[in-house]
């Protein structure tokens, strides 16, 4: 895994902005060097924190003392990763805290000619977090979920509907990635997929076919022509580039050697996590007693629609078929969602019914 970057186009009005994702059409690069690896090991899991950071400019080894003072003033490209492996899942863990991303910090607008002369280390940069995957062909091919349902392929440079060529910005080649991306290799059974925890751009094969790319951030000078005539520039409360924090999960497997995928079941830990709530209603609480197995018992009659809420969305997330809520609808009333999550990208799947009546029943019992 390494952060790496694509140069914004500034083109006043017209580049990379806060609407269009539009960088200058060339390849990625790296965002910041390996400075340091410390390895932790438990009995159960493992973890690696990773420091990656900007190695200083050899050009200032001549330089005179006030321009070696204001080189370490300057905003380095820093993040950290901290990879953890657990025998208790089968995902790889990558949480990624990604600092103030370096630029230009002009202010007012320019005109077309100033950013194109403006220097690498001043342009705004869309910063992606990069894994690579030696003996892997993805073939150019590649899954994104539609809206976390099913999976779809997508193809590099390529349309359904019209002809692409690859002299269109590379651009083009991203997708909303709303739970999970994924490859396959051409030759063999192996799959990765990788799973972030937001919806974030992003594309797979841009690099010798045998990469998944999702993007963290992004910092400008200028600004695309789409409504907002402003910098994409979030800062903190000191006029600082604000930190990203975000956590991806990734298995490897092969397919058809009694591996299987456990995208839905990671997506339904992300969409449905275990939430403890307290309440000050005592009452309640005696009618609505908690076992050892954090379960809540519903022998009583007397509960509110909210307590059987909590209760049956607990319940339901052990399920690695079905995604399930349960909303207060009413008086004594709940309104129950329930979704199959097999999807004909994992194989075929069950012939599966939600029974209702003994759901009800279970429920009420």
């Amino acid at each position: 895994m390494t952060p790496r970057y694509y140069l914004a186009d500034e083109t006043d009005g017209e580049g990379d902005g806060t609407y269009e994702f539009r960088p200058l059409n060339e390849p990625s690069k790296l965002y910041s060097d390996l400075d340091k690896v410390e390895v932790h090991e438990g009995e159960s899991s493992g973890q690696f924190l990773i420091t990656f950071e900007e190695t200083a400019d050899v050009s200032m080894a001549n330089a005179t003392l006030a321009q070696q003072q204001e080189e370490a003033k300057r905003i380095k490209a820093r993040l950290s990763v901290a990879v953890e492996l657990s025998k208790l899942s089968e995902f790889v863990q990558f949480e990624v805290t990604l600092n103030e991303i370096p630029y230009g910090h002009y202010s007012g607008n320019h005109d077309k000619q100033f950013y194109e002369k403006e220097s690498e280390r001043d342009r705004g940069k869309d910063v992606v977090i990069d894994w690579e995957f030696l003996d892997f062909d993805t073939d150019k091919n590649f899954w994104v979920d539609a809206n976390g349902l099913d999976m779809h392929a997508k193809r590099l440079w390529h349309r359904k509907d019209y002809a692409i060529a690859n002299t269109d910005n590379q651009a083009s080649n991203f997708y909303p990635i709303t739970s999970a991306i994924a490859v396959r290799d051409k030759n063999t059974d192996k799959q990765v997929t990788i799973m972030p925890d937001r919806a974030q751009a992003g594309s797979a094969g841009m690099r010798k076919q045998r990469n998944i790319e999702l993007m963290q951030n992004r910092r400008h000078n200028g600004f695309d022509n789409y409504g907002v005539p402003k910098a994409l520039d979030d800062q903190d409360s000191s006029g600082r580039g604000i930190q990203i924090k975000a956590t991806y999960q990734m298995q490897i497997f092969r397919r058809g050697r009694g591996d299987q995928s456990a995208q839905r079941k990671m997506q339904r830990m992300v969409d449905q996590p275990l939430v403890v709530s307290y309440s000050k209603d005592f009452e309640l609480g005696k009618a609505y007693n908690m076992t050892k197995t954090n379960e809540t018992s519903l022998g009583q009659k007397n509960h509110t629609a909210q307590s059987l809420v909590q209760d049956t969305n607990y319940k339901l997330r052990h399920s690695d078929i079905f995604k399930s809520l349960v909303y207060a609808f009413g008086p004594k009333q709940v309104l129950v969602r329930v979704q199959n999550m097999q999807d004909i990208f994992d194989g075929p799947g069950d012939a599966l019914a939600f029974d209702v009546e003994h759901f009800a029943k279970t429920l009420y019992k």
